[in-house]
């Protein structure tokens, strides 16, 4: 995420984002155990993890406004790739080699065979279902990819109209934002129906906070009206996402939750440093991979562990791992597959 000016509040944010993510699908997968009976308060605020994906799609909003401009599109494409792939590939051999060392106790022929079929789609931005080997948060990457292609078909156009790389970040959001209308997916119909479509609003708002937040004089800032225009498409969204609460009526619960998060997030935007601090830099650059590595390898470690060591022990014993490992690989091993898989890009 290359920002002139890091803000550390917000790469602590991206951490504990993924860590609540990780512990919403430890509740998720034992919701019916008696562990909860006595621990309602708990699994009220579990039971909406998930929101930390869409907090997560306003830090990307972000992080895309801070990075695309001076940027050709080839330079735009490469350092999108080199960001998320080697990530993506690291995490896959991770949960390749974790679900081996468990599977090989039983049929040896029939376990290599599913390890070796299904971890190949781990390498696909898509969703699977959850009883197979593959990381069932990559969903989320899936819709950041296609904010991507959007954003590199906003430099294209720049650059073949105005003969300009600078995307002009407001009035591209202002026209994804009439693309949405128009499409009348603000007339809470059918919206669910194009995955891409409910989660445009918060990458649209994380545009439009670095424009807010940027001290650059060259870059246009937000109106009234445009923000106005946003509401309407940005509350459906939140609503939907809310009504998928399992426990019912706790829609108030969540709503508070994404505004405390969102809160943190505008005073991460006024609380910047010039020097980049080591551990917010590290802990956020490794959230991404603490992310993935929460979808299916955590998973599969804690419904492993559960039975034996009890759901509290082996939520801490996963998470743990999950954090060591995602922090090793940041500092020690993100460069060299980048030069390993990308030797030949340049950024």
């Amino acid at each position: 995420m290359p920002m002139k000016v890091r803000f550390w509040l917000l790469d602590l944010l991206r951490w504990l984002l993924a860590t609540y993510v990780i512990f919403f699908h430890f509740w998720a997968w034992t919701k019916e155990d008696v562990f909860w009976d006595s621990k309602q308060l708990t699994v009220s605020i579990l039971q909406f993890g998930y929101i930390s994906v869409d907090v997560f799609f306003i830090i990307s909003g972000i992080a895309i406004a801070a990075s695309v401009l001076n940027k050709t599109p080839k330079e735009f494409i490469s350092s999108r790739v080199k960001r998320l792939i080697p990530t993506f590939i690291f995490v896959s051999l991770i949960e390749t080699f974790v679900t081996l060392l468990i599977q090989l106790r039983g049929n040896y022929v029939s376990a290599i065979y599913s390890v070796l079929s299904t971890s190949t789609k781990n390498l696909l931005p898509v969703s699977g279902k959850d009883s197979e080997l593959r990381n069932f948060v990559a969903w989320s990457l899936a819709i950041e990819i296609q904010f991507y292609v959007l954003v590199l078909l906003g430099i294209l156009v720049s650059l073949w109209y105005f003969k300009d790389t600078n995307i002009n970040l407001l009035n591209f959001c202002r026209l994804i934002t009439a693309l949405l209308y128009l499409a009348g997916l603000s007339n809470l119909k059918g919206i669910s129906s194009l995955a891409i479509s409910v989660y445009l609003p918060y990458f649209l708002l994380g545009i439009y906070l670095w424009c807010v937040s940027s001290k650059d004089t060259g870059i246009n800032k937000p109106k009234l009206i445009d923000l106005l225009t946003l509401v309407p498409i940005l509350t459906q969204t939140i609503s939907i996402r809310l009504a998928s609460a399992t426990i019912p009526n706790n829609e108030v619960i969540g709503a508070t939750i994404f505004l405390a998060l969102f809160l943190i997030i505008l005073v991460s935007l006024m609380v910047k440093t010039p020097k980049i601090d080591y551990l917010s830099k590290t802990l956020g650059n490794s959230s991404y991979a603490l992310y993935l590595l929460g979808g299916f390898t955590s998973i599969f470690l804690f419904t492993n562990l559960k039975d034996n060591v009890g759901i509290l022990a082996s939520s801490i014993i996963v998470y743990l791992f999950a954090c060591i490992t995602s922090i090793l690989y940041q500092v020690f091993l993100d460069q060299k597959f980048q030069r390993i898989l990308f030797l030949k890009i340049e950024i």
